[in-house]
C-alpha cells in the first residue's frame, strides 16, 4: 500500500513538473532551418503528456500558413531530425489549420413543383433555442502571450464548409478554424487586449448556437524571447495551436487544472 503510494507521489510530481516546465517556456529559442529553403523559424523545445504519453516537439513562431500567409506560432510534434527534413509545406500540410468557408459555391437545386399541402410543424431556422451547440462551452487551451485559445467541439470533425461559421470574443470578430492535427478542438485567436472574463459567441449560418463567458482560469502568459534572429517582426498571430496540455483524467478534451 506504501509502495503503490510513493509511485502515485512521484508520478504525480514529475506530472507538475513537466506542465510547470512547459507552460512557462523553459528551452531556449533557437533558430530551426527548413529543407531546400533558408527560412527560420523561432522555436522553443518542449515535453509534454499527449493521449497519455510522453512528447516532444517545438513551438515555432514566424510560420506562415494559407490564405493570407500571415506569421503564427505552432506546436510541431517533431524530433529534430525530423524537423529539419521538413520543408515548408510539409510544416503547413500538417499543422496548419484549415480556415472554414464561409460561402458554398454549389448551384441551387430546382424549386419543388408542387405547394405543400401542411404548414410546417418545426421551429423556425433562425430559433437559437433549436440550435445544436458547436463548442461544449468550456476552454482547453489558452495562452495570452501567445494569443491563442482552443475551445473544445462538441462533436469532433464537424463539416463547417459553407456553414457561414461566425465567431466573436468580447464583440470582436475572430478567424477560427479546426487545426487538421486535432480536429476536436476550435482553435481561436484573442483579441489584443482582451480581458478576463470573456464572453464567447458562436453562429452558424447567422443562428447563435453557443454563447458563454470565459474567467481566465489556467490559462497561461507566455513571452517570446525578444532576441532579434535576423528575419522580419513576428505579426499579430492567428488561430494556429494544437490543444497542449497534461489531460483532465476526468475529460481528456481539457486540461488539468
Amino acid at each position: 500500500m506504501r509502495a503503490n503510494r510513493k509511485r502515485s507521489l512521484i508520478y504525480l510530481f514529475f506530472l507538475l513538473f513537466m506542465m510547470a516546465c512547459r507552460t512557462s517556456a523553459c528551452q531556449d529559442e533557437v533558430a530551426v532551418p527548413l529543407k531546400g529553403t533558408d527560412y527560420l523559424f523561432n522555436c522553443k523545445k518542449f515535453y509534454e503528456f499527449k493521449d497519455g504519453q510522453e512528447a516532444e516537439g517545438y513551438a515555432c513562431s514566424k510560420v506562415k500558413c494559407p490564405p493570407d500567409s500571415a506569421e503564427q506560432t505552432l506546436y510541431l510534434y517533431e524530433t529534430t531530425a525530423q524537423l529539419k527534413e521538413m520543408t515548408l509545406g510539409d510544416v503547413q500540410a500538417k499543422y496548419c489549420p484549415v480556415p472554414a468557408q464561409t460561402a458554398s459555391n454549389e448551384a441551387p437545386t430546382e424549386p419543388p413543383t408542387e405547394a405543400p399541402t401542411e404548414p410546417p410543424t418545426e421551429a423556425p431556422a433562425d430559433a437559437p433555442a433549436n440550435a445544436t451547440p458547436l463548442l461544449k462551452g468550456t476552454v482547453s487551451a489558452c495562452d495570452t502571450g501567445l494569443g491563442y485559445i482552443n475551445f473544445p467541439l462538441a462533436a469532433s470533425s464537424p463539416d463547417l464548409a459553407g456553414k457561414g461559421l461566425a465567431v466573436t470574443i468580447n464583440g470582436t470578430a475572430v478567424n477560427c478554424g479546426v487545426p487538421a492535427v486535432n480536429t476536436s478542438i476550435l482553435a481561436c485567436p484573442l483579441p489584443p487586449g482582451a480581458a478576463f472574463p470573456i464572453q464567447v459567441i458562436v453562429t452558424l449560418g447567422g443562428v447563435e448556437v453557443n454563447n458563454f463567458n470565459y474567467d481566465g482560469y489556467f490559462c497561461t502568459d507566455t513571452q517570446s524571447s525578444s532576441g532579434d534572429t535576423g528575419g522580419d517582426a513576428t505579426v499579430k498571430e492567428e488561430p494556429v495551436v494544437p490543444l497542449s496540455c497534461v489531460p483532465d483524467p476526468d475529460d481528456p478534451s481539457l486540461c488539468a487544472p
